[in-house]
């Protein structure tokens, strides 16, 4: 426990990282901060490597700088077997308070609207734009860590890198298609979790929505936007999975993307 001096301390701290931190600690770190943050949990190395595409020595590197700075803090998860407890990881309060993810999805929530009105698209075509170019930087990240800690030798994920695909090529596995709406909704602040339907199909479950109030005034234009955005997504990397949306009150979230 930390007195309320050294609370202080590690805020100013904090503060001072923030101002400069994708300039100093580079865009894959700057990220997976920002994918702790919108974290509803504490979360593993597992899942961290999952969602940007990374091996394990790399992520715990980050971790290790991160937690160093003061923005991270881990914890044993509860045992669960033979073996080794996992670390967990999450943000610390000082970090979370600066860090203000919040505000900066509303921020690209106006953006998009002020795109709407400029140029008199519709919300769904807005979207996909907004979601080709969120998956770009998701490639991105990844791309960056590869090339720096795995081009000698890690192995590649079977069908090569998403990067290079296409529309019209090759057949994308629907894991891959729900991994990466998986990793777009959790950036997006929408806490997604999956699950199988009654028809046994493959669903995505936001179990929060970052954008309740405007969605409840305007789902047609808010609801919409996420939706391209998921199709934006999906279209990136070429995949053909057909999708349905059912939509539920954003207060209590549960809306559920169906995947086949």
């Amino acid at each position: 426990m930390t007195t309320g001096g050294d609370g202080a301390r590690v805020s100013a701290r904090v503060a001072r990282v923030n101002g400069a931190r994708r300039r100093h600690i580079g865009g894959t770190r700057a990220a997976i901060l920002d994918y702790l943050r919108g974290a509803t949990a504490p979360v593993g190395v597992a899942e961290i490597c999952d969602a940007f595409g990374l091996n394990h020595t790399g992520v715990r590197r980050h971790l290790a700088n991160l937690r160093d700075e003061g923005l991270v803090e881990h914890r044993y998860a509860p045992p669960s077997g033979r073996g080794r407890p996992t670390l967990e990881f999450s943000v610390t309060s000082a970090a979370q308070r600066t860090g203000d993810v919040t505000e900066g999805r509303q921020r690209d929530l106006i953006r998009l609207l002020l795109e709407m009105v400029t140029t008199g698209e519709d919300a769904r075509v807005i979207g996909r734009r907004a979601g080709e170019r969120l998956a770009a930087e998701v490639r991105a990240v990844s791309s960056d860590e590869r090339a720096r800690t795995v081009a000698a030798a890690a192995p590649q994920v079977p069908g090569g890198d998403a990067a290079a695909r296409v529309p019209g090529g090759d057949a994308v596995p629907l894991e891959e298609t729900l991994r990466s709406i998986e990793t777009a909704a959790r950036r997006m602040g929408f806490d997604p979790a999956r699950q199988l339907g009654p028809d046994g199909q493959e669903e995505v479950v936001l179990r929060h929505c970052p954008f309740a109030d405007g969605a409840l005034l305007a789902p047609e234009v808010v609801c919409e936007l996420h939706l391209g955005m998921v199709e934006g997504v999906a279209a990136s990397i070429g995949s053909n999975s057909r999708m349905a949306f059912a939509f539920a009150d954003p207060r209590t979230a549960g809306c559920r993307l169906v995947v086949d």
